[in-house]
């Protein structure tokens, strides 16, 4: 505060604290202050050589005032520049902390990528979903949208902090003129009057190191509005990286688990389709092989009862086959419920887990008693060529026995159900059993195994 009439210092004093000279200034009859004293010289006279501490006299110099209050403009111009630097200083704080809030509604508006959580999900699904937090993590992945602000101009910090710059840079451009300071002054002075705030903005204004001082320290609020504007830019570039990133997120879980997904279900469906089919193709063929086999085991059966000592070990064909071959009809049709294995039903779970329950599958848990309980499929059968050459030396061997027997040789039952049996033989297996018409009663036959 510079130095004021007596009058004026009285009236600003705490009650009780007057002075009838306050400051060691001039009695009021020696002249008043810059902007609150006496006539200036008459035209025409003399300069006043006056006391450079006469302030206020006709005679005083505005340099001379200037000076005496020198210290005190300096004081006042720091005190003044060093409030602006605090100010600016917590605008800029208050900007970092608005911007930091955004982004933390940024981040908090969608879940960070995450490709590991994915991919372990794909490499086991059941182990996977045994920890909860597994479980969220994908989902939050697989569904991942961005929920956070659009733009920092529809938030409530924006509009609160952009009113702080606008209101900063207004104060901070009242600086740049002397009605403007005393505006200022008036504005940040304790118990100010108009006399007082005039007198120090004409001091300050008079004192180019002061002034400059104020002027420098304000300037800087220029800066505000272009910080404010790059603040707002990278936090909006930051609102629209995040969108992306969801988007980009969810598209590659997506993109990996559902086709792992389809795949899992295909497998289930073709494999019960293709064991269907051989279930089909077994049953046909085991008919087939009965169909066939059967009356060729009777024909020998029946030879091998008329003759005498043709028994024994080619009674029976059909039987071995079937048992080598684990053979038996499978009744039941195979479906993908009952073809799954328990191993299946369990993936196919933890799946339904991670999806919620939204995955299309051929099987759930409703029919998982069911699961390994499609029946069992035979070796595919062999022909009934193979059958005959598995047992031709079996065969050829019995008809040797027999026809060295001379009670089978003088039959003529015997002979006849023997030629009739090798031609039979030979028609179905000609690899193995070979007849021709010859000289001998019965023909010429032999055998090949």
């Amino acid at each position: 505060m510079a130095f004021l009439p007596q009058d004026e210092q009285n009236q600003n004093a705490p009650q009780g604290q007057t002075s009838t000279n306050p400051q060691n200034i001039p009695p009021q009859g020696a002249g008043g202050s810059v902007g609150a004293g006496g006539a200036g010289p008459k035209a025409g006279s003399a300069p006043s050589t006056g006391s450079s501490t006469q302030f206020g006299s006709s005679a005083s110099k505005l340099g001379d005032y200037l000076s005496a209050n020198a210290p005190q403009i300096t004081q006042q111009a720091g005190n003044i520049a060093s409030g602006l630097n605090n100010q600016y200083g917590q605008v800029n704080q208050d900007i970092t902390n608005a911007a930091n809030q955004f982004q933390s509604q940024v981040q908090g508006g969608y879940a960070a990528p995450n490709k590991d959580i994915v991919n372990q999900a794909t490499t086991n699904p059941t182990g996977f979903v045994s920890n909860t937090d597994n479980i969220n993590a994908f989902k939050a992945q697989y569904n991942n949208q961005y929920k956070g602000p659009q733009n920092f101009e529809g938030t409530d910090q924006y509009g609160n902090i952009q009113g702080e710059v606008n209101s900063a840079v207004q104060n901070a451009q009242l600086l740049q003129s002397p009605a403007g300071l005393q505006s200022y002054l008036a504005g940040h002075s304790k118990n100010p009057t108009r006399a007082s705030t005039t007198l120090d903005q004409l001091l300050l204004n008079g004192n180019p190191e002061a002034q400059a001082t104020v002027k420098n320290a304000a300037k800087q609020f220029n800066n505000l509005t272009g910080t404010f504007g790059d603040t707002v830019s990278k936090s909006n570039q930051s609102a629209q990286e995040a969108q992306k990133a969801a988007q980009e997120s969810q598209a590659y879980a997506r993109g990996q688990f559902d086709p792992y997904v389809q795949n899992f279900g295909n497998q289930i469906t073709q494999g019960a389709q293709t064991a269907e089919q051989q279930r089909q193709a077994y049953n046909n063929s085991l008919n087939n092989f009965y169909n066939s086999a059967v009356p060729v085991e009777q024909q020998i059966n029946q030879w091998a009862g008329m003759l005498p000592g043709g028994t024994g070990s080619i009674q029976d064909l059909i039987a071995p086959i079937i048992s080598a071959n684990n053979a038996g009809e499978v009744i039941n049709p195979i479906t993908a419920q009952n073809f799954s294995t328990p191993e299946q039903y369990a993936q196919a779970q933890a799946i339904q887990q991670l999806l919620g329950g939204t995955g299309q599958l051929p099987i759930d848990q409703s029919t998982a008693n069911q699961a390994g309980t499609s029946g069992k499929i035979g070796a595919p059968l062999p022909s009934l060529q193979d059958v005959l050459g598995q047992y031709a030396p079996i065969i050829n061997n019995t008809y040797s026995q027999a026809l060295k027997n001379p009670v089978n040789r003088g039959s003529s039952t015997g002979i006849k159900q023997t030629s009739d049996l090798v031609k039979y033989l030979a028609s179905l297996d000609p690899q193995h059993y070979q007849w021709s018409q010859g000289a001998t009663p019965i023909g010429d036959f032999s055998f090949n195994p």
